[in-house]
């Protein structure tokens, strides 16, 4: 997946030392992992998401380079008989 800008700004220093700057930054993944199964044939279906980060100082990242800040993997596994099953409600309660 491409790169996207997510916020840029401008530092002027007076000279060109080093300098040191923190960054703080708040992220979340989200994945909608589907599985299907039938007739007692299980059913796999896994999905990942990460969010990665780089500071680019006049184009060139800076060091430490790629961060990944959160990172998911979610693995579904099923196993459906195929049944239709008729459920009574015995206490009312729906």
């Amino acid at each position: 997946m491409a790169w996207t800008t997510s916020w840029t700004t401008t530092l002027k220093t007076l000279t060109r030392r080093t300098s040191s700057s923190t960054f703080r930054w708040s992220a979340g993944s989200y994945t909608e992992t589907r599985v299907k199964s039938y007739a007692g044939v299980a059913g796999n279906a896994s999905a990942e998401a990460s969010v990665q980060v780089q500071v680019l100082v006049d184009g060139v990242a800076a060091h430490p380079g790629e961060v990944i800040f959160c990172k998911r993997t979610q693995e579904l596994t099923a196993l459906f008989g195929g049944r239709s099953w008729n459920c009574e409600d015995l206490n009312a309660m729906g």
